[in-house]
C-alpha cells in the first residue's frame, strides 16, 4: 500500500557530516543501539557499494525530495532516537582500480527501513482510534497484517537475480539485513533524471496513456512468469505473508465492520449502492476465492500504483537482447522501473493489473477500456510464461480479484484516507467501483453467485 509505506521520495533523514560523526561516536559507546544509524556509514559500507568499481575517495549526503504522507514519514515524525529512516542520498567519489588516477562519481539512494512492527502498530492504532465496532479488530489486524516481515521481505525480493526482475527494478548495489539489530538497508541507483512518470499518482489518469500502461503491463507480466504456478518455496519462506481463502473468510467480521465504518465516514464515496455490492462480495467470499484459486498463483507486487512505478527514459537499440521482449512500436520500446516491493505476496497475477488500472484509468469509462487492457496483459503473460489460458476464465479471475480488492485493499486504504487525506484515493475508488457497478448492471457478476457457473 504505497500511501501507507513511503515510496522512493520519502522524507529523508538528512545528516550533516558533523551530525553523522556525533552519531557514530554515540553509537560506538552503546552496544545496545539498534536500527540503521550513522554508525553504519563507514568506509567499509561505501566500499561495499563500490565493489570492483574502484577505491573509495570520499562521499557526502544529498537531500531527497520529501513526501508529507506515509507510514515511513509517520515513523520518522514520532521517533525519539537517531535512527535513519526513509531515503538517504549519497554521492560517492572513487578512483578506478586501473593506473589511471582520475576520479569518478556516482550517486546512490539508501533506503533505510524501519522495523516492520512499527508499521503494524501505527496502522493498528489508526484502527483502534476509530469509532464503532471496527476498533475492536485492531489487535486482530496486527496479527495478520501484510506489514508483518515487510522489512526483511523487500530486501529478499530485491536480491532476486532473474533478469525478468532486474530489468524492471532499480539497480541494487548493496543490502544490509540484520533483524537482530533492526538494520534493513537497500542501496540503489539514483533515478533522478533517468525516468519519466515518477510519482504521478495524483494525476495519473492524465499522465498515463494507453501505450504507457501497456509498457507496464508487458513488463509486470514478464515478472509474473518467474514463479507462475510454482510458489511452494515462496510460501515456506518465514518472511512471506499471504492470505488463504480460509483466512479471508475468517476475517469476514473485520471486512463487514470496515465497510460499515467507511460508509458512515465517507457516504458520498461509499454509497448505499456500493456498500450493498461490497457486502455481497463478503457474503460470497468462498465463491470468490474458489474462482481466484482456479488460476496459477505467482509472486505479485501488491502495491502496484503509480507511486511505485515509472518508466525509464532510454530506448534500447535493435541489437540489444531486450528487443525481443519489446513490442514493435516506438513508444512501447521502453521499460518500466518498479520499486517498493515490501508488500510482495503470493496471489493470482491479475491482482497487480487490478490495482494499477484502478489508479491510472479515469473515474468513469467504458468497461472495454479495462477489459481490452486485461486481454493485452493475458497475451503478454502467455508470451512470457509459455502457457495458454482460457480467456473467459482469465477474465473471471480478474473480476473476482476486483471484488476482493474492493472489500480488502480499498477498505483499508479508506482508513488511511480518514487519517491523512490522499488526494488520489477518491478518484481510484470511483474508477474501480464504477467498473464493478457497470459489471453488476450488465449481469456480468452472476458467475460469482451461481454455483452452476463456477
Amino acid at each position: 500500500m504505497a500511501e501507507l509505506c513511503s515510496p522512493y521520495c520519502s522524507r529523508p533523514c538528512f545528516l550533516s557530516e558533523e551530525g553523522m560523526k556525533k552519531a557514530r561516536d554515540k553509537n560506538s559507546n552503546s552496544m545496545e543501539s539498534k536500527g540503521a544509524t550513522a554508525s553504519l556509514l563507514t568506509v567499509e559500507f561505501f566500499q561495499s557499494i563500490l565493489g570492483k568499481r574502484g577505491k573509495l575517495v570520499s562521499w557526502y549526503p544529498f537531500e531527497i525530495p520529501q513526501q508529507s504522507i506515509g507510514l515511513t514519514t509517520t515513523c520518522k515524525a514520532i521517533q525519539d532516537d537517531d535512527r535513519m529512516i526513509g531515503h538517504q542520498g549519497f554521492e560517492i567519489t572513487y578512483r578506478t582500480s586501473s593506473e589511471d588516477s582520475a576520479r569518478k562519481t556516482f550517486r546512490v539512494v539508501a533506503k533505510c527501513k524501519p522495523l516492520a512492527l512499527k508499521f503494524v502498530n501505527i496502522f493498528g492504532s489508526w484502527i483502534e482510534q476509530k469509532s464503532g465496532e471496527v476498533s475492536q479488530y485492531a489487535e486482530m489486524f496486527r496479527q495478520v497484517s501484510y506489514f508483518r516481515n515487510s522489512d526483511v521481505r523487500e530486501i529478499k525480493v530485491m536480491r532476486t537475480q532473474d533478469s525478468r526482475f532486474t530489468d524492471i527494478a532499480p539497480k541494487v548495489y548493496h543490502t544490509v539485513c540484520d533483524p537482530s539489530k533492526e538494520v534493513f538497508v537497500i542501496v540503489m541507483e539514483d533515478l533522478t533524471g533517468h525516468v519519466t512518470h515518477f510519482n504521478t499518482i495524483n494525476n495519473a489518469s492524465e499522465v498515463w496513456d494507453q501505450e504507457d500502461i501497456k509498457v507496464v503491463l508487458r513488463d509486470i507480466a514478464r515478472f509474473h512468469s518467474i514463479h507462475l504456478g510454482n510458489v511452494t518455496n515462496l510460501e515456506s519462506e518465514p518472511w512471506m505473508c499471504f492470505y488463504s481463502g480460509s483466512v479471508m473468510k475468517a476475517l469476514s467480521g473485520f471486512w463487514y465492520a470496515l465497510l460499515r465504518h467507511n460508509c458512515v465516514t465517507f457516504p458520498d464515496l461509499w454509497t448505499t449502492k456500493r456498500t450493498n455490492l461490497v457486502r455481497s462480495f463478503i457474503d460470497n467470499m468462498d465463491r470468490l476465492w474458489k474462482v481466484i484459486e482456479s488460476f496459477p498463483r505467482t509472486l505479485v507486487h501488491y502495491d502496484f500504483t503509480p507511486r511505485n512505478v515509472c518508466l525509464r527514459k532510454q530506448e534500447f537499440p535493435t541489437e540489444d537482447n531486450h528487443n525481443r521482449f519489446f513490442i514493435a512500436n516506438n513508444k512501447l520500446c521502453r521499460v518500466s522501473c518498479i520499486y517498493d516491493w515490501e508488500m510482495a505476496t503470493v496471489h493470482a497475477p491479475q491482482h497487480d493489473v487490478v490495482e494499477f488500472l484502478a489508479f491510472v484509468l479515469p473515474e468513469r469509462g467504458e468497461i472495454t477500456s479495462r477489459t481490452d487492457l486485461v486481454r493485452f496483459y493475458q497475451e503478454q503473460l502467455e508470451k512470457s510464461s509459455g502457457m495458454t489460458f482460457n480467456s473467459e476464465q482469465f477474465m473471471n479471475v480478474f473480476i473476482a480479484v476486483c471484488c476482493v480488492y474492493a472489500l480488502h485493499q480499498l477498505s483499508l486504504k479508506t482508513i488511511t484516507h480518514s487519517v491523512t487525506r490522499l488526494p488520489y484515493f477518491e478518484r481510484a475508488v470511483q474508477s474501480h467501483m464504477g467498473f464493478l457497478e457497470d459489471l453488476e448492471e450488465r449481469g456480468r457478476l452472476k458467475f460469482l453467485y451461481d454455483n452452476e457457473l463456477i
